[in-house]
């Protein structure tokens, strides 16, 4: 319980649009960008970070991909209300994804 310490922390603008692209050779290409202006209280930066997807189909049921996130800065924080700091930094990836 945070005693009511978080309430109106909410930033005054908040921004984000995401794209999915299928390329040609069963390549997708996706992005996500986000912005969330400053908080008040406690004071936190305002911060605007992108996320990159890039997708092979490699048959019906099997995906391999390769994702960076937050690849606009080494790192951001995005909460300081009552809990410990939450920082997320960039980080990239390798997914293989199998339906059956």
């Amino acid at each position: 319980m945070t005693g009511g310490a978080s309430e109106a922390n909410d930033p005054a603008q908040l921004f984000s649009l995401r794209s999915y692209l299928d390329l040609p050779h069963r390549l997708e290409l996706d992005g996500f960008v986000r912005y969330a202006g400053r908080r008040p209280q406690p004071p936190l930066d305002a911060y605007a970070e992108a996320t990159i997807r890039l997708g092979w189909r490699i048959r019906t049921g099997w995906d391999l991909s390769l994702i960076g996130e937050n690849l606009v800065h080494r790192h951001h924080l995005e909460f300081a209300a009552g809990t410990p700091l939450e920082r997320f930094e960039r980080a990239v990836h390798l997914r293989s994804t199998w339906h059956f």
